[in-house]
């Protein structure tokens, strides 16, 4: 039986198994097993040699952390374990300072004796107690550091663990690299073992591929694998036209390669992609974008304080979720006429098919624009042909501007756009990852072209897939939120977000005068930046818990934050007042939630069927953690299994018996008058299991209920003084 959930600390739980009578309990429990297994698989030669000499490695890794802290006040390992020693025997059994043990001679003599202390002088030796009692809570956090560090934890897990700042978690990681630097390369190096082979082995050769199963939703991996969640919004397999947001703007799934991906937590290169196959996908429609991904895609939403990740099956319409937040610092363009901006003008409103003429139409209202068009080629191209004339059975004000020049034809074929018609006309790829100013140019051409508001919202619309969409990806590598939707009607629409109007006034903008006018109007109202209800009513929390900040406010601001409690509140508003606190954890976490990361609501699911993925994974750190993991903790399950395997000649042999394994600990049913060889001999067997050059020990402690072991008097009753 393993019965993994039993703490040992839980003393009412472990007292209940109690031996039959003329029979005892044997605890067997490895010492230090997985950090001697992780010492096995890194090679570290610091560990090596703790383990080899029988030093402590929590004290080790304590006195880097101690001396990186206190720099004024630094430490060895000699010192620090004696003055441990010294806080261990004048301290209480509340682990506070006895000072009856300090003023009692007889026993500050036998510590004396003993090199515990080195002098009887009360104020040294109750500073050096003080000391001592700071070594040994330094020493339980290293204890922690050394269980966890390589088992996944981030400076926030451990921050919180510990009860410290994530900064000082931090230097506590530092640390503790700088402490093991074997142990540090191994997980870089096995951080590279998952990019390429996409599996890790145990000491006994036992593979466990991981990357499907990361992405899989597998739940007792996915688990350790949300922290690579956090940093990444991109999880699950996707349809290969799938847009992914880089650096360089946002770029189709399928020709992602070198990239910089862009992520919760800033931006990556550390990333692999893969064909996944045909799957069933399903398209999730947001206030600002359009997914689509299979059921088991994750997404983030916010929960009690934090990002976590759920499954694309299992939200709702109207649930929130949050989407990266990236905005390229890009300069404001000038409004000249450039022949981007015409390209763009001619993709929108022109006919160009082969060898004929390049025409540009448009209403009255667009007259003055097309009259910009003409004397920009005369005065750039020396086009003196083309002419401005009235649409040709157009009903009302029509006119088109028509060119005929193929030197000008060959110059725009060179840029790409070697056909515009209907259905069939594209944006040239390469527009895409063109510089800012480039970018910003065509976009110009295009929205004055076929740019308007539709629902009150402005939008680009187009006959042409290919067109619309590109307009979706230019937009958003500008930092200009849209969102890509077909209709009904085989009409392809781009939307702006009205809380992107701002930027695209600054960016882009229109010479068409109606059209800048409806924009300007849309600029003088007040926009709101949607906010989660729950987060809206954590801030106000966090907000009350200040006293001193309701001492800065007027009446009116005073009222405004009250009204946060009814969930109604701006992101801007949320952040005037964070920023106004005093700087704590809480407030600085919220803050970064509301500065780095955006939130839109799902406003649609659609069933798209099955077609064509690609999966995305983003390595971090994390990744290697999961994987020293799975090396160490199963290495260590495989020494466990073996040795119950290579036991049970001995055990029959003295008539005893496995009742359970928990942990790294095994307890034996054995005759109440076995004696110590036996047990010795059953270490034996344990911790050669599997030979570590490091070596194995084991520890021993005898009980009638599991949890009370015997003490060294009451077994040399039992068994006699030699034999114990």
């Amino acid at each position: 039986m393993n019965l993994q959930q039993i703490p040992s600390y839980t003393n009412l739980i472990r007292n209940a198994f109690i031996a039959d009578e003329g029979r005892l309990l044997a605890s067997l429990d490895f010492s230090s097993q997985e950090l001697r297994i992780l010492t096995e698989i890194s090679g570290d030669k610091v560990m090596y040699e703790i383990f080899t000499t029988g030093g402590d490695v929590h004290s080790t890794t304590a006195v880097t952390i101690w001396n990186n802290k206190f720099p004024d006040k630094k430490t060895d390992i000699d010192t620090f374990q004696r003055l441990r020693k010294v806080s261990e025997t004048f301290r209480d059994k509340d682990g506070n300072i006895d000072y009856k043990k300090i003023d009692d001679d007889i026993h500050l003599d036998r510590a004396l004796k003993e090199g515990i202390i080195l002098t009887k002088d009360r104020d040294t030796l109750i500073k050096e107690i003080e000391l001592g009692l700071e070594y040994e809570k330094m020493r339980g956090k290293a204890k922690a550091v050394n269980f966890s560090i390589v088992y996944g934890t981030t400076p926030i897990g451990l921050a919180e663990n510990l009860e410290i700042t994530e900064e000082e978690a931090m230097m506590y990681i530092q640390s503790y690299k700088q402490t093991y630097p074997g142990v540090a390369k191994w997980m870089e190096e096995t951080k590279k073992q998952v990019r390429e082979k996409m599996y890790v082995e145990t000491l006994l050769g036992r593979k466990r591929r991981l990357y499907p199963e990361v992405t899989s939703g597998q739940q007792w991996l996915l688990e350790s694998a949300y922290r690579v969640g956090m940093n990444s919004p991109i999880q699950g397999c996707l349809d290969i036209e799938t847009p992914i947001l880089t650096t360089e703007g946002y770029v189709p799934i399928k020709d992602i390669t070198n990239h910089e991906l862009v992520t919760f937590s800033g931006t990556t290169k550390d990333y692999k992609v893969w064909n996944s196959g045909e799957k069933k996908l399903y398209r999730l429609n947001t206030l600002h974008t359009s997914i689509d991904a299979t059921a088991e895609h994750r997404f983030a939403i916010y929960d009690k304080g934090e990002l976590i990740f759920v499954p694309l099956e299992s939200l709702k319409v109207g649930d929130i979720i949050a989407i990266a937040n990236y905005t390229p610092k890009v300069a404001v363009t000038d409004n000249d006429m450039t022949i981007h901006e015409f390209l763009g003008a001619i993709i929108g409103d022109g006919s160009y098919t082969n060898n004929r003429d390049i025409s540009i139409s448009g209403g009255r209202k667009k007259l003055s624009y097309l009259k910009e068009i003409d004397s920009y080629l005369r005065t750039n191209y020396n086009l003196t042909k083309q002419k401005i004339e009235r649409s040709r059975g157009s009903v009302g004000e029509a006119y088109v501007l028509v060119i005929n020049n193929k030197n000008f034809r060959d110059m725009l074929k060179e840029l790409g756009l070697t056909q515009v018609s209907g259905k069939n006309k594209i944006i040239p790829e390469w527009y895409l990852t063109a510089p800012t100013d480039v970018r910003c140019q065509i976009l110009r051409g295009l929205f004055n072209a076929d740019g308007g508001w539709s629902s009150n919202t402005l939008t680009f619309t187009s006959i042409s897939r290919d067109v619309s969409f590109k307009v979706y990806l230019l937009l958003e590598s500008l930092g200009i939120r849209a969102r890509f939707r077909e209709t009904e009607e085989g009409v392809f629409r781009t939307f702006v977000d009205l809380n992107s109007y701002k930027r695209f006034n600054e960016l882009i903008g229109f010479k068409i005068k109606h059209k800048q006018d409806r924009l300007n109007k849309y600029l003088n109202l007040k926009t709101r930046s949607l906010v989660p209800r729950d987060l809206i009513m954590d801030v106000y929390k966090v907000l009350r818990k200040d006293k001193e900040l309701f001492k800065k406010l007027t009446a009116s601001e005073r009222s405004h934050v009250y009204r946060f409690k009814q969930g109604s509140a701006t992101k801007d508003s949320c952040l005037k007042y964070l920023k106004m606190c005093e700087e704590t954890e809480e407030v600085n976490r919220f803050i970064y939630l509301l500065d780095t990361i955006s939130f839109t609501k799902i406003t649609s699911i659609e069933d798209l069927g099955v077609r064509p993925t690609m999966d995305i994974e983003i390595f971090t750190e994390d990744h290697s953690y999961i994987a020293s993991n799975f090396m160490c903790h199963n290495s260590a399950a495989d020494m466990t299994k073996k040795a119950t395997i290579d036991l049970q000649p001995a055990l029959k042999k003295y008539d005893c018996n496995i009742l359970l394994w928990v942990h790294d600990e095994i307890i034996l049913d054995i005759p109440e008058d076995l004696g110590m060889e036996p047990l010795k001999e059953f270490a034996e067997i344990m911790c050669n299991a599997i030979p570590l050059k490091c070596g194995m020990k084991s520890d021993i402690e005898i009980s009638e209920r599991w949890g009370q072991k015997m003490n060294e008097d009451d077994l040399k009753e039992l068994w006699g003084e030699e034999d114990v």
